[in-house]
């Protein structure tokens, strides 16, 4: 079983050196036509897809709609596209049961974590920042993680003018509690698989805004108005106006249904069910 993209590709080039009953199982963690779009020769990358992925047994996706661009991509069999969600550890999750402080009157607290990369979309999201603030300048928000656009970031901020309203916390070892302390989870990712952070945010109870755009799943996760807000696509003014939505909405949500309702759709028990059903269904001996 292969979970990059790269070595999946080259085990299912090299499919007719392994006897016929060792069994190849490919996860596809994003959106298959991101993944080779960003690469240096898409159209070499597509070539490989198409013609190789069509040697797995079986394909993990994170979501329907990944299962559905698999399809097109490579035409793989529906029958050997497995969809299964990521999931959330109890374990991991320490402040599942902290309740959640009173914020009346406390500055807005917005927070998001990922790694600064142009997928994570953050300058669409440090973009709108200074027509949202103009409406709630006691708006804070507190991006954790690491990557090559720390600076392109940090100089963006400062050129906006928002070195009080933004602060690029860099990597932490456990950033949940200030997860759960906030009042909005923010994704302004341009693509996405499904994000384990975006998962724990929920599971702590946090509403997320998200994009809902043809390159990720989010209305297969997000529950608009219910454990958070969609986003129509993925571009500064949208989130702009999403966040205007949220920032009136989202103290109003109920916060313990969406860890209750998080910890039920995405237990881990769920999850590990989910592969052993799929590793049994693999391993039943084929007839002749």
């Amino acid at each position: 079983m292969s979970t990059i993209v790269d070595v999946s590709l080259i085990i299912l080039g090299l499919r007719k050196l392994f006897p016929r009953e060792v069994k190849i199982m490919i996860r596809e963690a994003v959106m298959p036509s991101t993944n080779f779009s960003e690469k240096r020769f898409p159209f070499f990358w597509e070539y490989l897809y198409r013609n190789l992925y069509r040697r797995a047994d079986h394909v993990v996706v994170l979501s329907n709609r990944a299962k559905q661009r698999l399809i097109e991509v490579t035409g793989v069999d529906e029958g050997r596209i497995t969809v299964i969600y990521n999931a959330v550890s109890d374990e991991r999750i320490g402040y599942l049961s902290r309740p959640t402080p009173n914020r009346k009157g406390d500055p807005i607290s917005l927070v998001s974590v990922g790694r600064l990369e142009y997928q994570k979309g953050y300058d669409l999201l440090v973009e709108c920042f200074p027509y949202v603030i103009e409406k709630y300048p006691n708006l804070r928000l507190t991006i954790y993680g690491e990557g090559r656009e720390k600076r392109t970031l940090q100089r963006q901020i400062e050129r906006l003018g928002l070195g009080d309203a933004i602060a690029l916390a860099g990597y932490v070892d456990n950033p949940l509690d200030a997860v759960q302390q906030a009042d909005l989870f923010v994704m302004s990712s341009r693509y996405e698989g499904m994000s384990n952070a975006m998962l724990e945010a929920l599971c702590c109870g946090t509403p997320v805004l998200m994009a809902n755009n043809p390159e990720n799943s989010a209305d297969e996760l997000i529950i608009d108005g219910k454990n958070g807000f969609l986003v129509p696509t993925c571009s500064a003014d949208a989130i702009e106006h999403g966040l205007l939505r949220a920032l009136g909405e989202c103290r109003k949500l109920d916060r313990g249904w969406i860890r209750r309702d998080t910890r039920h759709r995405f237990s881990f028990e769920r999850y590990l069910q989910s592969y052993t059903e799929l590793i049994e269904r693999a391993c039943e001996r084929e007839p002749g």
